[in-house]
């Protein structure tokens, strides 16, 4: 692993990984076995950063009215998809709304290390991101432009919904300059993802 080797935390929050804090609080989307996973991104991150690594996180910081929700669908059962024109959305519960606490990194990663930057996504109420890079209509994140100046060679992604986060990113990635003729240099840290199954 070089000095070019960036760790992409993929969505640590409250939402998807906290089972319940200690104020009782419960996140609304979790992943399955979430409170295995924050201690092993806590690893990832330290090993990298201690290496002389690079490290970024990403963020969902949705409104309170985001396409997604269900509260903006409340005929619709959770999990169904409704037909827009440009793509098939998915309903989930609420989550993620920004500066709540669902929203918040896990407390097992609190603080985010200064030199570690954080890429939101998910901030237009009509329009669904599940990418790291882009969102549904190639929007950029401002994540690719981040891991160029970075002088990025190789990214090591982990976090939340491995099947439709991660996925997409990788997705993504494979788009770029950077990985379009490289995919051996997206590696995806297997036991350090989860998925809703």
């Amino acid at each position: 692993m070089g000095d070019t080797s960036v760790l992409l935390i993929l969505d640590a929050q409250n939402d998807f990984l906290t089972e319940k804090d200690s104020l009782g609080r419960t996140g609304t989307l979790l992943v399955t076995n979430p409170s295995t996973l924050a201690p092993l991104l806590l690893q990832l991150r330290t090993f990298f950063l201690e290496n002389n690594r690079k490290v970024v996180h990403t963020q969902d910081t949705h409104p309170t009215n985001h396409i997604s929700f269900s509260s903006r669908h409340p005929t619709l059962p959770i999990l169904s998809v409704y037909k827009l024109p440009q793509w098939d959305q998915l309903i989930v519960p609420d989550h993620c709304v920004k500066e709540s606490w669902g929203s918040q990194f896990v407390d097992q990663l609190l603080p985010v290390p200064s030199n570690v930057p954080i890429i939101t996504k998910g901030s237009d109420p009509d329009i669904e991101s599940h990418s790291a890079f882009f969102d549904i209509l190639g929007n950029p994140t401002g994540l690719e432009g981040l891991l160029k100046e970075m002088n990025c060679q190789k990214i090591f992604l982990c976090g939340v919904h491995t099947d439709v986060l991660v996925k997409k990113t990788v997705e993504d990635a494979l788009k770029t300059k950077l990985f379009e003729e490289s995919p051996e240099k997206i590696v995806v840290i297997s036991d350090c993802v989860r998925g809703f199954v």
